[in-house]
């Protein structure tokens, strides 16, 4: 849900924004973000063998 708001957020911030790197950027960093929750998510889920 809050990962939502964020990409909104984001998307909101980009539109307002003159330059485009910079929302970029801006995304590349959200992805990483969501790439980082899913490993730590996939992690805690794996079973310890």
């Amino acid at each position: 849900m809050s990962t939502l708001v964020v990409l909104e957020g984001c998307l909101v911030i980009g539109r307002a924004s003159v330059s485009t790197e910079a929302f970029e950027a801006g995304l590349a960093m959200l992805l990483i973000q969501l790439g980082e929750q899913r490993a730590a998510l996939s992690l805690t889920t794996k079973p310890v063998s």
